[in-house]
């Protein structure tokens, strides 16, 4: 019966395997927060120019009220502030999204240290498995050969 293989150290494998998954997660999800951000400039974007395209069109035709005016002014001015500190929480983003990449490839490479470990030890196990099992092969034909030499001989020498 062959050997199980046993490695000491695939608690902390799993340890380590765990601990990249909860990086890869936490990158994730700064990328799901840069992606919600991202769409909603995009919209706000959308909107700005939407009451842009309302100002030209009202003042193309000469049938805007003033205070409407301001009114539009206004709010595209909102939009625009809004969209700037958006601007300024993405780029902090961005720069937490590199730090938690950075964590997650040291995550990664931790786990493959040991996982190259294991591999190597497993190797080895394996290796010395055929060895013991070449072993155990190699002493069954010498007791095969000592038993046809031994029963040759007594034939020989029954036969003499």
């Amino acid at each position: 019966m062959p050997a199980r293989f046993t490695f000491r150290l695939d608690t902390l494998l799993r340890v380590r395997e765990l601990r990249e998954r909860e990086r890869e997660r936490a990158v994730a999800q700064v990328r799901a927060e840069i992606a919600r951000l991202d769409a909603w400039c995009a919209q706000t974007q959308a909107e700005v120019e939407a009451r842009q395209a309302d100002i030209r069109s009202a003042s193309a035709d000469g049938t805007i009220d003033p205070r409407e005016l301001a009114r539009l002014r206004a709010w595209i001015g909102h939009l625009r502030g809004s969209l700037a500190a958006r601007g300024a929480e993405r780029t902090a983003l961005l720069a937490q999204a590199e730090a938690r990449l950075a964590e997650w490839r040291d995550a990664r490479r931790d786990r493959r240290v040991i996982e190259k470990m294991r591999k190597a030890r497993l190797a080895q196990h394996l290796r010395d498995q055929a060895a013991r099992d070449q072993a155990q092969d190699d002493e069954l034909a010498q007791q095969l050969h000592a038993m046809r030499s031994d029963r040759a001989h007594s034939d020989r020498s029954a036969a003499s």
